[in-house]
């Protein structure tokens, strides 16, 4: 099922374009990751499927409803946490959970406390939210988004300040929660090495566009290797190299070369071989999330001369 649908969806200030023409689909039992620098468009793109503010243009279906009225009815299916968890800091954590129960409706019964107990923060209930450390703050803030249910769980940064154990389990709970629960989970983040952990699903954003949506595994199958050489002239064994592997790309900076996009291992020991050769000496670059991303974003430029 698809549980958003954008259509041509922009929001302009004033003469800032801020999203342009954005078509998007997501669907349930996923985890998408979303992915931009600062300034690509991510919080605005929340902010418009959780109705805190309005498109300029376009159209936008929440659960296959469109009408306003269809809209906010579907968006209580959605919790969301954009930017920093805020508490009230002079009252316990335990009374902010039972203030956001009040507000959903609910009771802060047995299947609301074992969300907590999920997230291993049950010995920090009775203290003050102004004295929880980073980490707790922000585990309370997932446990509360958990609180209604949700069918789309929209968080912003959430492993910022949790220890790598935690966010070990964090893993755990996300994956059995869009898998048991019929599911899905959109996660802003800049933590890249993380999000690949995490995420079934991407989507990569730029100057107010999506540039790209891809699954995991169709993106791992584009993760090449690079072999670099070092050696003084360089542009000596870049040449013989143009001339001996015409079809490979290859950056050249300093007294530095790097032979890109090897995607097996007998074509990388051939490169190594190559290099050594000519005096070289050789290291090993793997793609992974981040260098997907730059080269996305900045372009894959064949060559870089010397400067």
């Amino acid at each position: 099922m698809d549980v958003i649908q954008l259509e041509n969806i922009s929001k302009k200030y004033k003469e800032t374009i801020a999203l342009e023409n954005i078509d998007l689909k997501i669907e349930s039992n996923r985890i998408y990751g979303l992915i931009g620098v600062n300034g690509a468009g991510k919080s605005t793109l929340v902010k418009i499927i959780t109705g805190n503010i309005f498109p300029t243009k376009g159209s936008i279906k929440l659960f296959n409803k469109s009408f306003s009225k269809e809209l906010i009815k579907s968006r209580e299916h959605i919790s969301a946490t954009i930017e920093t968890p805020s508490f009230y800091s002079g009252l316990t954590a335990e009374e902010n959970i039972r203030l956001a129960c009040i507000e959903l409706g609910i009771e802060f019964g047995m299947e609301q406390k074992e969300i907590f107990q999920q997230l291993e923060i049950m010995d920090s209930l009775k203290k003050k939210a102004k004295n929880l450390s980073l980490g707790t703050k922000q585990k309370l803030g997932l446990g509360i988004a958990f609180l209604k249910n949700p069918d789309l769980l929209i968080l912003d940064e959430p492993t910022n300040g949790i220890d790598p154990i935690s966010v070990s389990k964090l893993r755990r709970i996300f994956r059995d929660f869009i898998e048991k629960e019929n599911k899905t989970i959109l996660i802003s983040s800049h933590i890249l090495t993380e999000l690949y952990e995490i995420a079934t699903d991407f989507i990569f954003i730029d100057k107010g566009k999506i540039i790209q949506v891809v699954s995991k595994t169709e993106l791992t199958k584009d993760l090449g290797t690079s072999v670099i050489g070092y050696r003084d002239n360089i542009e000596e064994v870049y040449n013989i190299l143009k001339i001996a592997c015409p079809e490979r790309k290859y950056r050249l900076k300093n007294n530095t070369l790097e032979v890109r996009g090897i995607y097996s291992k007998d074509e990388e020991l051939e490169i190594i071989k190559k290099l050594r050769l000519n005096n070289c000496k050789t290291e090993i670059k793997r793609d992974n999330l981040e260098t997907y991303m730059i080269k996305l974003v900045e372009g894959d430029n064949e060559e870089l001369n010397q400067i």
